[in-house]
């Protein structure tokens, strides 16, 4: 394609694959990338179906050929896409409206890629996955659904378990009414219930929480929490959680673990890891630390300090 021909010009060499199938022994197949571009006179797209390959790169002009788009789904192509470049390159000038929503829809298959993960910095799982989730028409059922892909088999799917697990996790996380919602239409506290209920679906018995209350109000942010914690209590989930609240680290956990320069200072219960000589050495903070109506020790902040373990 970069050297000016067509994938029809490379027929000859495609058909070769199978005779040195033959002559080694071994499996050659075939996985084109091709189809980066928008143009409706790119017509690399119309003949990488024809070929006996397993995969199409970007396809980004398939929805324009209906015809075209059967004939991927009956031959179980899988499409590559890579949202973040196609955008960075000027293929879609917004991601949401990225043709592979329009894929999505009439359910050809696509995974979600980084073009080149070493540029972008990616390791592991790409920052593509996440924000293609947030950007297209998926609901909020769909999110959750997807928490079910490690239970899931080709020769065994039970699609009523299925089903009641996915509304059990919408109820447990009180978003049934937001089951038909577009995750890109949430409110911030609300697409956090929405990702909780989608790793509650995988029925795990530890939940492993990086700030679930960052950028929350504080209504969403007890709202969140208290999901947490029925979640530990009633369906025996064990949960670690990174939170910078010490207060709501105070009321919430059980145990706690305080960190400082990637070193542990301090673990042990909340009410007495938590001290004002905590705050002051480790933080830097002088605060008052007072009793509230509940019971629980909370600490208000009155000014910074010199840390103890800080030099000058």
């Amino acid at each position: 394609e970069a050297s000016g021909h067509s994938v029809a010009y490379f027929n000859p060499l495609w058909k070769n694959m199978k005779n040195l199938e033959k002559k080694y022994g071994v499996k050659l197949p075939l996985y084109l990338h091709a189809g980066e571009s928008c143009s409706l006179y790119n017509h690399n797209i119309s003949e990488i179906p024809m070929e006996d390959n397993k995969r199409i790169g970007h396809a980004l002009n398939l929805i324009y050929s209906p015809k075209l788009m059967e004939k991927v789904k009956q031959n179980q192509n899988l499409i590559e896409v890579s949202p973040i470049s196609n955008q960075i390159l000027g293929y879609v000038s917004d991601l949401r409206n990225h043709p592979a929503r329009v894929l999505l829809a009439n359910n050809v298959n696509i995974s979600i890629n980084s073009d080149d993960p070493g540029v972008f910095g990616y390791d592991g799982l790409s920052y593509d996955f996440w924000m293609a989730y947030l950007n297209w028409d998926l609901t909020v059922k769909d999110l959750v659904a997807y928490g079910r892909f490690p239970h899931r088999s080709w020769w065994q799917n039970n699609e009523v378990e299925e089903s009641e697990i996915i509304e059990w996790s919408l109820g447990e996380t009180g978003i049934e009414y937001l089951k038909d919602r577009l995750v890109s239409t949430l409110s911030g506290g609300e697409r956090q219930r929405a990702w909780i209920a989608m790793a509650l679906a995988q029925k795990p018995q530890l939940l492993m929480l990086d700030e679930p209350t960052t950028y929350l109000d504080i209504g969403h942010q007890l709202e969140v929490l208290n999901i947490i914690k029925k979640l530990n209590i009633e369906h025996k989930i064990s949960i670690v959680m990174v939170v910078h609240d010490l207060n709501q680290a105070l009321q919430y956990a059980d145990n706690i673990v305080v960190m400082a320069e990637g070193e542990i200072v301090a673990s042990g219960s909340p009410q007495s890891v938590i001290t004002k000589d905590l705050l002051k050495g480790i933080f830097g903070v002088e605060a008052d630390e007072i009793i509230n109506s509940l019971g629980y020790k909370n600490f208000l902040p009155l000014k910074l300090v010199k840390p103890k373990n800080k030099q000058d």
